[in-house]
């Protein structure tokens, strides 16, 4: 059986480092098999962030710090989409999505809903870990 297209993507970055669905996924399943697990999890690993915000949540504040310098996240309701960038001029290069778990969507939605208020934070955090264009 093939795999779904987004499945199948894969990002390979300046030096080597490859991610993929699968590293996306195992960096999730330590945070937990439910809602309250996870947000126990991210709040002992001291991760915060906004509601109803794809780039400044605590679950992409958590994944972008596991992640080469380089790579965006967004998380959405069921997916979190990675973008790679060009190290030198900052450009994206390359996208993928990852189908989020159940029990990844029943966090966001609680996170969403403000049933985690101690993991609520309003901040400017730059999310990208794009390095700045090389001047030329």
């Amino acid at each position: 059986m093939a795999l779904p297209p987004w499945e199948d993507k894969r990002i390979t970055d300046a030096d080597g480092v490859v991610v993929g669905p699968g590293v996306i996924r195992k960096l999730l399943a330590p945070l937990g098999e439910n809602g309250d697990a996870i947000a126990n999890s991210l709040r002992a690993r001291g991760f915060t962030g906004m509601p109803v915000d794809g780039t400044h949540c605590p679950l992409g504040h958590y994944l972008i710090s596991e992640l080469p310098v380089g790579f965006e996240i967004f998380v959405d309701d069921n997916i979190v989409t990675v973008t790679a960038h060009r190290p030198k001029s900052g450009k994206v290069c390359e996208i993928f999505s990852v189908q989020l778990s159940r029990s990844v969507q029943r966090f966001i939605s609680k996170f969403d809903k403000g049933l985690y208020p101690d993991l609520v934070q309003f901040c400017e955090i730059d999310h990208q870990k794009t390095p700045p264009p090389v001047s030329q």
